[in-house]
This record gives C-alpha cells, sequence and structure tokens, in this order.
C-alpha cells in the first residue's frame, strides 16, 4: 500500500503503511540474520521510509 500511495503522490498516507511494513520486517530480520531477503526487505523499506519524511 505504501508504494501506491506514493505512487498517487500521498505521502502522508503512504508513510504509516511503509512504517508498519518496516516493524515487521525488522522483527522478521532479527529472527534470521542469514536470510538475505528479509535483510534486503528492511534495507527497502528504511529508504522507503526515508524518502516518505524526506
Amino acid at each position: 500500500m505504501a508504494e501506491f500511495h506514493e505512487r498517487q503522490g500521498e505521502r502522508t498516507k503512504a508513510l504509516p503503511f511503509a512504517e508498519e511494513s518496516l516493524a515487521i520486517g525488522e522483527r522478521l530480520a532479527a529472527l534470521d540474520r542469514t536470510n538475505v531477503t528479509w535483510q534486503n526487505d528492511v534495507e527497502f523499506s528504511r529508504a522507503l521510509v526515508a524518502r516518505l519524511r524526506g
């Protein structure tokens, strides 16, 4: 949903979705530090949150 709202130019609507996605991703990534997919997802989510906050 975050990316959808971002593409629509609705950054304030996108941010809560991006932050929730980041929180979930961080919890998953902490469970398995060797899971490259989860680690990459966290980095993507962090970049998205930063972009939306900026």
